[in-house]
């Protein structure tokens, strides 16, 4: 058997099986040896040294007798047989096998800092613009009763109350503020138990659902790679979600009415960290969400080019609708999972992934983006939702979201300079005036804003 270590990514693996289970290599009957699987799923693989074959499916694949080929089981073999001069090939001064460099993705800083100032500035009228879109109608001539506060107001107050993650009370004032200083407008003020009731009406969930769209339009013609996964928000610290979805059933407790949580299931475009579509609910398993989020994506008019996904979305139908969509899935492999059962679809899937891990692997690594969309999300608005009720929870996070997206389209002016619209409307047609000079860099100063700096006269 030849000695010498490969540089490739399967003899890099191979030595790190080779570290962790070199007792649980044994050998058999001659040159075969008994390998364990990388996976620690209770696996067993012969190797035969002399053939260099290998039971296991990357040399079943890749390897034969005209088809030198070795997998990480062979390479840990290797790495841990003793030669005939009584050496070993697994010893701590022989030299590392160097390691591909992990992804990186440079970030902005200085963009950054500018965006985190220009947020807060133009954050309450692009809310104003974006709800203004949905065409909400006031009160009809004619009708009867009394005069009831506007849907666009309640729902004007209530973005900017998940924007600046604020109560009930102070969201009113907040926006009472605003008003007066010009920066919205309204034709009612709602009271704060106005806001609760009416952002707690299930009947709105449609319309919120086609606000989270329209917020995602300026920036879903940037993303072709999309990223789902899935998250909770709690409301108190009662009940848990990852108890719920993770615990054993001695841990878990019955959900009270008062302390609940709510799991939402995101997609992500990986380059603005956007969310274009998303379903709330209280159910945890995510999997079956997943055909109507692409079906959003592409009905929002996105490109699904590849879609990530990690184990929990790994289901032939979604193979099938990411497909239908145009777009090639990458999806994590749970243990035990070949696509025997559906050659069509995921061991179609899966036969793509033998072919070329390596590749496989790049493109599904993408997916931890998603996370940190999560993160951002979660660091900006809250780890926790202020409402208690189910549906206000649902509002409170689709609501959440949409912030999330305004502030990622600022973000977005910035960094690709780009032209932000929102159902075709400009929005530098009309900036608010906090008396704060803009960077003169501005990305918004470049497309005619102007200035809210207040002019100084000699």
């Amino acid at each position: 058997m030849k000695d010498e270590i490969s540089s490739d990514i399967r003899s890099q693996r191979g030595l790190a099986l080779a570290r962790a289970e070199k007792d649980a290599i044994k050998p058999l009957v001659g040159s075969k040896y008994l390998v364990p699987s990388a996976a620690s799923n209770g696996s067993r693989y012969v190797v035969d040294t002399q053939a260099e074959s290998c039971s296991c499916l990357d040399w079943s694949k890749l390897g034969g007798h005209d088809r030198p080929h070795r997998c990480k089981h062979i390479w840990a073999t290797i790495h841990v047989l003793k030669l005939a001069d009584g050496s070993e090939l697994l010893m701590s001064e022989r030299p590392e096998v160097p390691r591909e460099p992990r992804p990186k993705y440079p970030r902005n800083h200085k963009l950054i800092n500018v965006c985190r100032t220009l947020i807060p500035h133009f954050g309450p009228h692009f809310c104003e613009l974006l709800v203004d879109g949905l065409g909400l109608r006031g009160r009809a001539a004619g009708e009867n009763g009394r005069p009831g506060v506007p849907l666009r107001d309640v729902f004007l107050v209530a973005l900017i109350r998940a924007f600046e993650n604020l109560t009930a009370g102070e969201a009113v004032v907040q926006a009472g503020r605003y008003w007066k200083l010009g920066l919205i407008s309204l034709t009612k003020m709602p009271s704060y138990n106005t806001l609760l009731r009416v952002f707690a009406d299930p009947v709105h969930m449609a319309m919120l659902h086609r606000l989270l769209a329209g917020s995602a339009l300026p920036l879903i013609g940037l993303e072709e790679v999309f990223a789902v996964d899935g998250t909770g928000f709690g409301s108190s610290v009662y009940d848990c979600h990852h108890t719920q979805k993770h615990g054993s059933d001695a841990a878990k407790r019955t959900p009270t009415p008062h302390h609940a949580w709510a799991q939402a299931t995101l997609v992500f475009g990986v380059r603005t960290l956007c969310v274009p579509a998303a379903q709330v609910s209280q159910q945890c398993g995510e999997c079956p969400f997943m055909p109507e989020l692409v079906r959003r994506i592409v009905a929002g008019g996105g490109r699904i080019v590849d879609w990530c996904g990690d184990a929990a979305y790994t289901a032939w139908y979604n193979v099938v609708a990411v497909e239908e969509a145009g777009g090639s899935p990458y999806f994590d492999w749970p243990k035990g999972v070949t696509g025997k059962t559906r050659p069509e679809t995921l061991g179609r899937l899966y036969s793509r992934f033998r072919d070329d891990q390596d590749l496989y692997w790049k493109h599904y690594g993408k997916r931890s983006l998603s996370e940190s969309g999560i993160n951002v999300i979660k660091t900006r608005f809250g780890h926790s939702l202020r409402s208690r009720s189910e549906h206000a929870m649902y509002a409170e996070v689709m609501l959440r979201l949409v912030a999330h997206n305004i502030a990622q389209l600022i973000q977005a002016v910035e960094k690709f300079n780009i032209d932000p619209r929102y159902w075709a409307q400009d929005l530098i047609a009309k900036l608010p005036d906090f008396g704060t000079a803009m960077p003169p860099d501005s990305a918004l100063v470049r497309l005619g804003a102007k200035d809210p700096t207040p002019e100084v006269e000699e």
